[in-house]
């Protein structure tokens, strides 16, 4: 896990400095998350010693950023794409912010399903970043970025 964790902090970090489309907020949210998924990897949980206050603190940071990046990376425009236009955006972000609250829960009243919901929650924001970056790349979207800048659409 420690070694998933600060790969998945470097890529976000990588993708928050290269995903020029994305609004400099959402960009500067994504890079934060990503640092403080590294940290999270730098004070790892031991087995039966439970999780040090560093290891959630940082969780808890780049959580919370992960789940607000989206909204806050969005963006208005004919050229801007699909995955960065605040219609889709916010709502990404809504599902992001209810997937953390449910792990969230799941921590406060040990229901069992802690390790299920961090991993979907896990999942769902390192996949988004990736979605977002296809998107700028679909060819369907180059052409019209690319008509939206000669002024032919």
């Amino acid at each position: 896990m420690t070694l998933a964790f600060a790969m998945a902090g470097a890529c976000e970090i990588v993708t928050g400095l290269a995903l020029r489309p994305a609004r400099m907020a959402g960009r500067l949210v994504l890079i934060a998350g990503g640092i403080a998924g590294v940290l999270v990897a730098v004070f790892p949980v031991h087995m039966g010693g439970g999780a040090p206050g560093s290891h959630i603190a940082w969780a808890a940071v780049g959580l919370a950023a992960l789940a607000v990046c989206p909204a806050a990376a969005s963006r208005h425009g004919p050229a801007v794409p699909w995955a960065l236009r605040p219609e889709l955006s916010v709502q990404v972000a809504v599902i992001l912010l209810l997937l953390l609250a449910w792990f969230g829960v799941e921590l406060i009243t040990s229901a069992g399903q802690a390790g299920l919901a961090e991993r979907v929650l896990g999942e769902a924001q390192s996949a988004w970043p990736f979605a977002v970056a296809m998107s700028c790349r679909h060819p369907v979207m180059l052409t019209a970025r690319r008509r939206a800048l000669h002024g032919c659409g």
